[in-house]
């Protein structure tokens, strides 16, 4: 049964030079229980899209047209309050940087419990406490650590802190971005197993929104690659990562390094670096200027969808070359 489904959004930035288009005109669906990524090089628009469905976008982002519908209920036409209300009771996000997330003057237990509170004024205080205590439990976190403040928390604790938080009022999709950021391996390998495990028992829906094709390789059954403001191929993760039809998916799976030279869906990755020009002239593809199999009408026609089965599809004429 579909939960979220979003239909051609495009999403803009109000700058001194002009209206710029972070997100343009992306689809999507993500069904109850599973786990979507959204991949590609810093700057291509995954935290845009994550910060849409919360209506979190910043003063001079706005939605420029669209769907974002949840359990058939258009967001976009929802108030503010509405949206407030909204948040966390049904989508919740796990925000990058868990050391910024937490407020460093406030013990951890008590901005839990606050959320709690203000989307559930029926509970008492012993139960909200309650609540909190099995929420450590569920994340792994010595409930004795409930009183200590963030500075007192490991990163790999923060971020289970954080993933608690976003838990606490039982929502139906969660968005994690760059759950993983700023931690070492070891620690990203815990915080990824234990998300996976939460979903997988509370049977909720996931966007995982990374750069690091591990992350979403890991925990996602579906992922969707962004380039310049556009999702240019879609599909299941076996699809995706085990047979890329769109040129740059190609090209970022070269670019993750392991030892015996052959991808592995469950191997570490590296950062890649890749640049893309805003400035692409509208009806054309973003791509064209750095594919190698471009010929003069990707530099002068926008590409349409092509299908490679009933779940993989990718923004490409040169798809399945």
């Amino acid at each position: 049964m579909t939960l979220l489904d979003v239909q051609n959004l495009t999403i803009a930035y109000h700058t001194t030079g002009g209206p710029v288009v972070a997100v343009d005109d992306i689809s999507f669906s993500l069904e109850k229980g599973r786990s979507m990524g959204i991949v590609g090089e810093s700057g291509c628009g995954k935290t845009t899209i994550g910060m849409s469905l919360l209506g979190l976008l910043p003063e001079n982002g706005y939605v420029r047209g669209g769907q974002i519908l949840f359990d058939g209920k258009d967001l976009l036409g929802l108030s503010r309050k509405e949206l407030q209300a909204f948040r966390w009771k049904k989508i919740s996000m796990i925000f990058q940087a868990a050391m910024n997330a937490l407020n460093p003057v406030q013990r951890v237990g008590d901005q839990i419990a606050e959320a709690i509170r203000i989307h559930n004024p029926e509970l008492s205080e012993p139960r909200i406490r309650e609540q909190v205590a099995e929420l450590y439990d569920l994340v792994d976190i010595p409930g004795t650590r409930i009183h200590d403040y963030p500075h007192q928390y490991s990163g790999g604790m923060k971020q289970r802190a954080v993933i608690a938080m976003a838990l606490s009022c039982h929502p139906d999709l969660i968005i994690a971005d760059e759950p993983t950021t700023a931690l070492d391996v070891i620690v990203q390998a815990q915080i990824l197993h234990k998300i996976k495990e939460i979903q997988e028992r509370l049977g909720i829906a996931a966007i995982f929104i990374s750069h690091d094709i591990g992350v979403v390789a890991e925990v996602c059954h579906d992922i969707a690659v962004m380039y310049a403001g556009k999702i240019i191929e879609y599909g299941q993760r076996e699809e995706v990562f085990v047979s890329p039809v769109h040129p740059y998916t190609s090209m970022l799976l070269s670019s993750y390094l392991t030892i015996d030279g052959v991808f592995d869906l469950h191997a570490e990755t590296v950062d890649h670096v890749c640049t893309f020009s805003s400035e692409r002239l509208p009806g054309t593809c973003g791509y064209a200027d750095s594919c190698p199999y471009a010929d003069d009408l990707c530099a002068s026609e926008q590409p349409g969808w092509r299908e490679i089965s009933p779940t993989h599809k990718a923004l490409c004429r040169k798809a399945c070359w």
